[in-house]
């Protein structure tokens, strides 16, 4: 997936907080876990030809949405975030894929 510049500024991220199992991403403590939607405009996600969510867990507790976007605009000063796990979910509108990475 090829995203434009400024992408995580206009992204929709919200911080996880409890354990759905939605996602194969688990919470533990001292992580900081979330969910991100790149598609900011649905005209612009249905172009994409498919949905996409992307949630990934920070090696660190209490990290804001201010810090993780900073982070993937090459903006955070000082210690870097490091990305534990991550899963990529996405649909064509037939089926349901994911994809994770990490322990």
């Amino acid at each position: 997936m090829s995203l434009p510049k400024g992408w995580a500024k206009k992204a929709f991220i919200q911080a996880i907080d409890i354990q759905t199992g939605i996602w194969r991403v688990r919470i533990e403590e001292g992580t900081t876990v979330f969910r991100i939607y790149p598609y900011y405009d649905e005209r612009e996600a249905e172009g994409a030809g498919a949905y996409a969510c992307l949630v990934v867990k920070i090696d660190r507790p209490s990290v804001t949405k201010k810090q993780l976007v900073e982070a993937f605009e090459g903006q955070r000063r000082g210690r870097p975030l490091s990305i534990r796990e991550y899963e990529v979910c996405y649909a064509d509108g037939k089926n349901v894929y994911r994809s994770k990475r990490g322990r």
